[in-house]
């Protein structure tokens, strides 16, 4: 009996003994397991789906070159925008014609539209529309969801003289961003010049009060040439917001002309013209491209500004 007790014992303290070196061998296997997929991850190395080896470091010199093109293009921006702002039209054209040219040899990267559209706007300035209107649908194509290039394109088909094309690009504009003030402005533009005042009148309203909307109105009049309704929609303007600085302003320039008018007419005969300066669409020609970049006030970057509540938009 003890003889077999003493086996039994023997046996046992054998088996835990295996029990424990074989778990110790288990997590021994683990650990090397995990340090090796540590070491693969850091290395950039995995596996496809196929068993084949991959490189999947986010640092890796690919993704390193990707980082260093996009701070680039983040500089030439910045530079355009700037070059813009001072009113320094080919410094800003080739700020942007570098980006672009970074975006043809390098298909990789993420594209935007603002390099395409504002380069754009620069090129319709300078005269050269069929260039703007590869540029603005090379916008379209690459940000098909963003409304900015379409009312960029629509409203240089309407200051060209072209509104049976801006009509589908204003359009689309408006359905993509259908509250933006300065897209629906456009489209009332539009409308107005067609000589569809009633839905011009409608875009203006929607997206601001009646007095901004018989503001506008007033531009779409002097556009067409008739200065007494023009001066009857300022006097409306005034009448719903007696603050609107902008329509007084207008309007006691339209009494001052007509008075200036009477005087010319008593002493000479002769008629008077009336400027209109809600006109945010009569632009003076801009230089072509061979010319030095004016450093004064420029067509160009007065199209770019933003638009005001009270008054039509130009492109963004």
């Amino acid at each position: 009996m003890k003889t077999n007790n003493a086996f039994a014992k023997c046996a046992s303290e054998t088996f835990f003994a295996r029990t424990i070196a074989g778990s110790r061998l288990v997590s021994l296997v683990l650990f090397v397991c995990f340090f090796a997929c540590v070491l693969a991850c850091v290395s950039g190395t995995g596996c496809k789906s196929d068993g084949t080896t991959k490189n999947s470091n986010p640092f890796s010199s690919k993704d390193k070159k990707i980082v260093k093109l996009e701070q680039e293009i983040g500089m030439l921006f910045a530079e355009a925008e700037k070059s813009a702002r001072t009113q320094k039209v080919h410094e800003a054209r080739q700020a942007y014609e570098k980006i672009l040219d970074i975006y043809e040899k390098n298909p990789e990267l993420t594209r935007r539209h603002e390099p395409y559209s504002r380069l754009a706007v620069i090129y319709d300035g300078f005269g050269q529309f069929d260039k703007a209107e590869e540029l603005f649908q090379k916008a379209i194509e690459v940000e098909p969801k963003n409304a900015a290039p379409y009312n960029g394109l629509g409203y240089a088909y309407l200051s060209n003289g072209r509104g049976e094309r801006a009509f589908e690009y204003l359009q689309k504009a408006v359905d993509l961003d259908p509250m933006n003030p300065k897209y629906n402005n456009n489209l009332g533009l539009a409308y107005g010049l067609s000589g569809d005042y009633e839905r011009a009148y409608q875009c203006f309203r929607k997206v601001s009060t009646e007095a901004d909307a018989c503001y506008n109105m007033s531009s779409v009049f002097a556009l067409a040439g008739d200065a007494d309704k023009a001066r009857q929609s300022l006097e409306r303007a005034v009448a719903l917001d007696p603050n609107h600085r902008d329509a007084r302003r207008l309007l006691n320039s339209y009494i001052e002309q007509e008075q200036n008018e009477n005087e010319l007419l008593a002493n000479s005969g002769t008629s008077y013209t009336y400027p209109h300066s809600t006109q945010p669409y009569k632009e003076t020609a801009a230089a072509p491209v061979s010319s030095p970049a004016p450093q004064a006030e420029h067509a160009v970057f007065k199209r770019q500004a933003g638009a005001a509540p009270r008054s039509i938009g130009p492109p963004a």
